[in-house]
């Protein structure tokens, strides 16, 4: 049984493809296999896995129909033998040869069945990385009990809606049926929270390795009105897990302040709506505005304050003002760069 199973699901991504997986090859600690599902893509990525697949033990591909990522990513935990296991999206990478082999290191230490670590951006226009996370202090998460590391992950904005900055024991998604669910988008917010309220043993680091690829044709950049209807409720599902009899205060708090940065991201992806989509969505998302009290991310925090002065209404008002302003600003770089 290998350390380490790397999921890859791979659709329509013939141009990232390789980068992506000699990423993974390059890794200098080899105790791992490579999982590559392809999603019924229609371009070379297909023929570029199985042309890995036959040079490398280590890497199996799976084909089949479209499904989504949700569908694909269970294919591969399905596949899966290895004690941890990883995400890494088909158009993404890892910068460091030794990020497995430091990444093992930090689980043993930590004894954890889920390990945080960053991810960094990368525009590929530009040909540059940004950092999106503050480093914390693994030696204190160390020592603190299950339910104040969650709490101190949460509160440094370490524990995100991300499946692809964990390394999540095998054991831990078996036993607890830690499938995504399929046909949903923003499928990352309603898993990560199940995975909260199941992990009893979760760990930091602060190793960066992870690149994550921003492009304008990736469709975490499109803003859709039944994507938008989706994430509402993703987060009416969280608040669910949120309200389990048998976790301590400093979990519960932790846990519903991560939901309240996913309510800050859905009041924000609302008023990129048209009018009349908009005006729906702010009704049927008022009822959770409660969140806005949880957390100090200063999303939430500048939320919070237009909420308690203007009210929801002037709230999503001023954020409207503020994405229009925004959207103005960026037009305006745009045509002075071209």
């Amino acid at each position: 049984m290998s350390y380490f199973s790397i999921i890859i699901p791979v659709y329509q991504t013939e141009k990232y493809i390789e980068e992506c997986i000699e990423s993974v090859l390059k890794q200098e600690l080899d105790d791992y296999e490579l999982i590559l599902v392809d999603d019924g893509s229609t371009d070379e990525s297909p023929a570029i896995c199985d042309q890995y697949a036959s040079k490398f033990e280590k890497i199996c591909v799976i084909h089949k129909r479209n499904g989504g990522l949700s569908d694909a990513r269970n294919a591969g935990i399905s596949a899966a033998e290895g004690k941890y296991l990883l995400f890494l999206d088909s158009d993404d990478f890892w910068s460091d040869s030794k990020f497995l082999k430091k990444l093992k290191i930090k689980i043993e230490h930590q004894n954890c069945d889920v390990m945080n670590f960053h991810y960094k951006y990368f525009y590929e226009e530009e040909n540059q990385y940004r950092d999106f996370f503050f480093n914390i202090d693994e030696e204190s998460l160390w020592r603190m009990n299950a339910d104040q590391r969650f709490q101190y992950l949460v509160e440094q904005n370490q524990y995100i809606a991300s499946a692809c900055n964990k390394a999540v024991s095998r054991e831990l998604i078996l036993k607890n049926s830690l499938y995504f669910r399929v046909g949903i988008t923003s499928e990352d917010i309603e898993w990560c929270a199940r995975l909260a309220s199941c992990s009893e043993k979760m760990g930091g680091c602060n190793l960066d390795a992870y690149c994550y690829r921003q492009r304008e044709e990736s469709i975490t950049h499109t803003v859709k009105a039944e994507n938008v209807d989706m994430l509402r409720k993703n987060i009416r599902a969280c608040i669910k897990y949120g309200k389990l009899p048998d976790r301590s205060r400093e979990y519960k708090e932790a846990y519903f302040i991560y939901t309240a940065f996913q309510y800050g991201t859905l009041l924000f992806h609302i008023n990129h709506l048209e009018k009349k989509a908009r005006n729906e969505q702010r009704k049927l998302a008022k009822p959770y505005r409660y969140l806005l009290k949880y957390g100090n991310n200063m999303k939430i925090v500048l939320l919070r304050a237009f909420n308690r002065l203007v009210g929801y209404r002037g709230m999503n008002h001023c954020l409207r003002f503020f994405i229009i302003l925004s959207a103005i600003g960026n037009r305006k770089k745009g045509k002075q760069n071209g």
